[in-house]
Formats: structure tokens, sequence, C-alpha cells
């Protein structure tokens, strides 16, 4: 039997009740982001510094899939919990097992594509002769486990949805934990290579997401069951979640942009010293998501009440605490820099130099990262798709490739890293644009 939902959100919620609430949300998402740290720093030990490349060259194929996910959850928990503040709970349960039903078939269908066109997907993300036995290592198993990164995704939204935080916390530090593991199993002591790497991380989302649709089905406030899908409302909600695939996409395109362009500076070392730079920024920018994908669905379900005075709380609350993680942030990855690069490369290496630089020319990132997600998160809250999916697409794609080409003829190398704080500081000014411009609270 479903049970109502809105008993999980209460009103008057103070800044101190508000952090509790969104806390293990952005938990959980720093987790996911160690993966792709764990990984990085776990093949350096085990194998060498240019293998890291490899985790880079697949970076877009794991963008697009968690990219999707995010799309069908965050816009499925955006209707959800609007259908719940309208006091509907037949539509929210009927929503819900819609969208189960859809991520079940994307995420079988699409990485059949990807495993049937491997060879010519891996020369386009960049792969070369000289880390062509890595890229093909960990390509070949990791596109084996999008299926479940993808529905792991969108089954973690939904229980955050749901008021479920601590369940999803306790489950992706179970995944992580395991990842880490396997990782120094595989290739530590069995000496599986870069294919241990990309195992180890696909049987760590595999645990928690297991684990997750177990939980689901026994204890989620929604059944799980066969239902008719409605194509026009699924397509809505795939819409007004699109902000978060545009910005997937776009991460995935600027990331082969990026790969490219260190690649003509620097060579191999300059893939490697990006991926470590862009997986530091990927942690401070799931921090933010966590909080978001907790944050939406009070959002949402307030705006479906059209209760303003809830909405101008939230709103005003959520500002201050993106604010100060954002100082935080910018004062701790700047002051530990040497410290980071230290942990991936040889002190006295050209790697460890253009890294320490990376990392403070790229300061502007950790600053209004925080802020811009929130824009996009508050418009995809409201249920206005079409403006989060335009300031997603700006600042993701449009703005950073631009100034990363740019740039990048100016200042060669190091205009990569200025490309960042730029994209982030112009994307910054936008978004209050359309905040007083296009938001009604």
């Amino acid at each position: 039997m479903s049970k109502d939902a809105s008993v999980l959100i209460s009103e008057n919620m103070s800044l101190k009740e508000l952090i509790k609430t969104v806390a293990p949300g952005a938990i959980i998402y720093l987790v996911i982001a160690l993966y792709a740290v764990i990984d990085s720093l776990l093949i350096d030990i085990f194998i060498n510094e240019t293998a890291i490349a490899a985790t880079s060259v697949f970076l877009p194929v794991v963008s697009l899939f968690v990219g999707l996910g995010y799309m069908a959850g965050t816009g499925g928990n955006a209707a959800i919990m609007k259908a719940q503040g309208e006091n509907d709970h037949k539509k929210a349960q009927d929503l819900h097992s819609q969208l189960m039903t859809c991520a079940i078939f994307l995420g079988i269908s699409i990485p059949l594509i990807f495993f049937i066109l491997q060879n010519p997907v891996m020369k386009l993300l960049g792969m070369t002769g000289d880390n062509a036995v890595y890229v093909t290592g960990y390509y070949r198993v990791s596109v084996c486990f999008m299926p479940v990164l993808l529905f792991s995704c969108v089954i973690n939204l939904m229980l955050i949805g749901e008021g479920r935080l601590g369940l999803v916390a306790v489950l992706e530090l179970a995944g992580g934990l395991t990842n880490c593991i396997l990782d120094i199993i595989f290739m530590g002591f069995l000496n599986t290579g870069i294919a241990g790497a990309a195992l180890a991380t696909g049987l760590g989302y595999l645990l928690q997401t297991l684990t997750a649709f177990v939980m689901v089905k026994k204890t989620s406030v929604y059944d799980l069951k066969p239902v008719r899908i409605d194509i026009k409302e699924m397509s809505a909600v795939f819409f007004n979640g699109i902000s978060e695939f545009l910005s997937s996409i776009s991460t995935a395109v600027v990331t082969v942009i990026l790969n490219n362009v260190s690649g003509k500076y620097w060579g191999a070392v300059g893939m490697s010293v990006v991926c470590v730079i862009t997986n530091i920024i990927y942690m401070v920018s799931f921090v933010f998501m966590g909080f978001l994908v907790a944050l939406e669905p009070l959002i949402a379900y307030f705006y479906g009440q059209k209760n303003r005075k809830e909405l101008k709380s939230l709103i005003s609350k959520s500002l201050k605490i993106v604010g100060c993680s954002s100082i935080i942030i910018t004062l701790s990855v700047t002051a530990f820099r040497k410290n980071i690069s230290a942990s991936f490369f040889e002190v006295d290496s050209k790697y460890y130099s253009i890294a320490v630089k990376g990392f403070l020319l790229a300061a502007g990132v950790y600053a209004f990262t925080g802020f811009n997600m929130f824009v996009s998160g508050l418009f995809t809250a409201y249920s206005n798709g079409r403006v989060s999916g335009f300031f997603s697409l700006m600042r993701s794609l449009v703005i950073y490739a631009l100034m990363i080409l740019i740039l990048s003829k100016i200042f060669g190398g190091d205009g990569m890293w200025i490309a960042m704080s730029a994209t982030e500081i112009l994307s910054a000014i936008l978004g209050i644009y359309l905040i007083r411009t296009r938001l009604r609270v």
C-alpha cells in the first residue's frame, strides 16, 4: 500500500534542521565522486601516472549515463513531490512506477550501443597509441556496468525524494568502501591492471544498487508495479530534468575538448593532470548536487502547495548554506593544492608543477559552482525545465567550450584552468539575471 510521502516534509524548517536534512545528500554524492578519485590514486600507485588518463578518456561515457539517471530522477522527483503537494497521491504512485520502468529500459538498451560501437567510440574519446592499452581495458569492463550506474542514480534520487537520505548514505558508503578494497585486491594482489580498477568500481555500484532495489521493493512509500507508460507524461518529466542531462552531456563534450587541448600542449602528461583536477572539481560539484537532490523535492512540494512564505524562507536559507560552503571549499582547495597534487604526482615531476598551478587558476570554479548549480536546481524544482535547461547548456557547454578554445589560444595550456574560472563567473552573472527576470517566488 502506498503511503503519503508528505508526512516526511515539515514546515517552518530552521536553518539547523535544513542542514540536517540536506547534509546526508551532500555526503552521498561526495562518496560517488570519490569513486573516480580513488580509482585515479590507486591506478597511480599500482600501475603508473600515464594510466590515469584512461579514466579521463572514459569519463564522457560515465557523464552520459549519470546524466540520464539524473534527468529521470530529478525530473521525476519534482513531478512526484508536486503531485504530493497537490494531494494527488494516486498520480504520484503512477509516476513513480512509470519512471522506474523507463529507467530499466534505458539502462539495458543504451549500453548495448556503446558495447557494439566500442572501437570508434574509444577513438572519438581520445584513445591514442600511447594510452590505447589502458583505455581499451578500462572501457570494455566499465561499459558493462553502465546500466547499474544509471539505475543507481534514479533509485537513489527516488529514495531521497521519500526522505530516506540516511539509507542512501549507508548504501553509497558501502559501495565506496567495496570499490576501494577491491581496487587494492585486484590491482595490488591479483595484478589485473587497469581492468581491475574498472571492475572494482563497477562492483561497488552493483552492491549498493541491488541492495537499494531490494529496499525499495520492501519498504518504499510507493508500490513498484507494472504500469502502462504514458509517453507524453514521461516526456514532460524527462524534459523537466533535462538541465541535469545537458549538464552531464556538456561535461562529456568539454572533457573531450580538454583532453585534446591538454594533449596538444603537454601530451600524455596533460591528460593525466586534467583527470586529477577535474576529479577534484567533480567532488566539489557532487557535494552541491547532493545538497540539491535533497532540497529540490522540498521546494517542489511547497511550490505545489503554493506556499510562498515557506518557499522564500527555504530559498533564503539555502543560499546561506551554498555561500558558506563555497567559501570553505575554495579556501581549502587552494590552501592544500600542493598536498593534493603530491598525492598523485612526484613533487619534482612536470605533472606536479602543472597540477599545482592548475588548482590555483581554477579557484573560481570552487567559489561559484555551488551557486550556479543552485540556480539550475531551483528552476527544475519549479518544473521550469526550459529555463533550467537553457542555463545548464549555456554554462556547461556554450560558455565553457568558448572560454577553453579562446583562452587556450591566448595563454596556452594554462588557458584551460583560467577558462574554468571564467565560465563559472560569467554563468553566475547569467544566473542572477534569470532569477530576477524568470523566477516567481
